[in-house]
């Protein structure tokens, strides 16, 4: 990127695993196996998520493609006879999602692990280079940004801006809400009484309230990362077509325009009845 090849990146892929909330009972706390030697990973552990699903992963395959973020049956087989090791009750049955990410390792299969590379580069100057941030790179992130700052007071005065906001207001969602809220709610605006999303309790004030975001954010995944519609058991079959009735309701959008997550991403490419030769209507 700017002139620099004195590293070696190999592309890992970590396959997870989504379970309902109805798992969300079998685990209280992160449980971790023994790492095994030379995995390159810390094994399948399981992640109790805040949302009250179970996440079990990741596993460890070196590609040599660092875009392929497929899953495959192989995997999610092996993550659920590792995952019952440690909790038997788990089933393949409540697996509702399958992701995978990229580790950006600095070692070849076989040699473990190596640590983070954080420094400013000597040939480029003032350019802070973060390589090789994988596992526990989530974990370590506030520390690694605050590691950044003092990397960057070593050349020049930072002041500190007075009027950025660090917090801000956390939104209460309907679901976290008891009847005498939600009543109080649908009372000041009627759109929280109409659920469009079952599994996760979410509204059609809360899809409009989403679309509307500051940022500017106009795709799918933009309302489901705000609102967690879709992100339920049957994963948006219930309630994209709600959505989309909303977005024409409410904003005039046009339905073939909707994409997942950016510009070529489209979810559609015609209506089924036009496509058919008959009207749409």
């Amino acid at each position: 990127l700017v002139g620099i090849h004195s590293y070696r990146i190999y592309p890992c892929r970590g396959e997870y695993h989504v379970l309902d909330k109805n798992c969300s009972n079998l685990v209280s706390m992160l449980i971790y196996p023994v790492p095994p030697l030379e995995s390159g990973g810390l094994g399948v552990h399981l992640t109790p998520t805040v949302h009250g699903n179970l996440m079990l992963g990741p596993s460890a395959e070196y590609i040599s493609d660092k875009d392929d973020f497929s899953t495959s049956r192989e995997i999610m087989e092996e993550l659920i006879k590792e995952a019952k090791e440690m909790v038997p009750k788990i089933e393949k049955a409540s697996v509702i999602r399958s992701f995978a990410g990229i580790r950006p390792k600095l070692v070849p299969k076989g040699k473990a692990f190596a640590d983070f590379v954080i420094k400013e580069e000597e040939k480029v100057e003032k350019f802070i280079n973060l390589v090789g941030i994988e596992s526990p790179g989530l974990t370590a992130a506030p520390a690694i940004a605050k590691m950044v700052v003092e990397l960057i007071k070593e050349k020049r005065e930072l002041k500190r801006k007075k009027v950025f906001k660090a917090r801000r207001k956390r939104q209460r969602r309907f679901y976290e809400l008891n009847d005498a809220e939600r009543k109080k709610l649908v009372k000041k605006d009627k759109r929280y009484a109409e659920i469009i999303c079952r599994c996760e309790l979410v509204t059609r004030k809360e899809i409009i309230d989403a679309w509307k975001n500051p940022l500017g954010a106009r795709s799918l995944n933009s309302i489901k990362l705000r609102t967690r519609a879709g992100m339920g058991r049957c994963q948006g079959s219930f309630c994209l077509p709600r959505i989309l009735e909303v977005l024409e309701e409410e904003f005039g959008f046009e339905a073939l325009n909707l994409t997942l997550s950016c510009d070529d991403s489209r979810l559609f490419s015609d209506y089924s009845r036009k496509s058919l030769g008959k009207d749409e209507s």
